[in-house]
């Protein structure tokens, strides 16, 4: 069947499923991290990095790194519009820590989130 021949309340249909799609592409997610969620690290990481699907926006867009008690340890704002979030991270004892993100997409999507790890 060749394309023209599709009714056009099909075709209309067709048109609108697929632009109605494709917005939802566009939200933000985390795409790669370090430390990764539920890793068992031998030492303190030197760094932590996150990379994210869209460029976050700057100023709102946070990290920072918790204590199983809750007691942050360090934070930084994202200062410019990246896909890439990186932060020295301090000296971490043995024991769970957390990196919290929030991330604010220029969509104005908001996702946070958590990622919890373990200094053996």
């Amino acid at each position: 069947m060749k394309f023209w021949n599709v009714p056009a309340s099909l075709a209309a249909a067709i048109a609108l499923t697929m632009g109605l799609a494709a917005p939802a592409d566009a939200h933000g997610y985390l795409v790669q991290s370090f430390p990764a969620k539920k890793a068992h690290l031998k030492a303190s990481p030197y760094r932590i990095s996150l990379v994210f699907s869209l460029k976050a926006d700057p100023g709102y867009s946070v990290v920072a790194v918790e204590r199983e008690d809750g007691a942050v340890i360090a934070a930084r704002t994202l200062t410019e519009r990246s896909r890439t979030f990186s932060m020295d991270s301090p000296l971490l004892a043995p024991g769970r820590d957390l990196v919290l993100y929030r991330m604010l997409a220029p969509d104005g999507d908001l996702m946070q989130r958590k990622i919890d790890f373990v200094e053996e």
